[in-house]
């Protein structure tokens, strides 16, 4: 008896130990997830702007970087996007690409987020 209460207490130990083991992954899986949301949104922001100037105001602006600030775990935590907006004119007359493009860092790794579309002139 007094053997399968230690065995059981080893197994809840164990897997006890593998379920904190998950913590630190899920909070970095849901930083990065936060991250690429705010850059999808920042980028989609500064595409649409540039569109809607119109095909003779469209023009290349930027790199800007923009702070967001939040909270992790009662930790005040700061992530700076670059915004960087490039219109080049495409193969078509009367058509240009615009490229919205969002960079950040994750700690040492460098990431982006990069839209894509054309403004025309009707």
């Amino acid at each position: 008896m007094l053997l399968e209460i230690i065995f059981g207490l080893g197994l809840f130990c164990v897997s006890l130990l593998l379920l904190f083991g998950i913590f630190p992954t899920s909070h970095r899986a849901t930083t990065q997830a936060k991250n690429v949301l705010v850059a999808t949104n920042l980028a989609r922001e500064h595409l649409e702007t540039t569109m809607a100037r119109g095909y003779a105001n469209a023009a290349n602006w930027g790199p800007q970087a923009t702070t967001v600030l939040g909270e992790v775990n009662g930790v005040a935590v700061s992530t700076t996007f670059t915004c960087q907006v490039t219109v080049a004119a495409q193969g078509w007359p009367g058509v240009n690409n615009v490229v919205s493009e969002v960079s950040w860092t994750e700690g040492s790794i460098a990431r982006s987020v990069r839209l894509q579309s054309y403004v025309a002139d009707f």
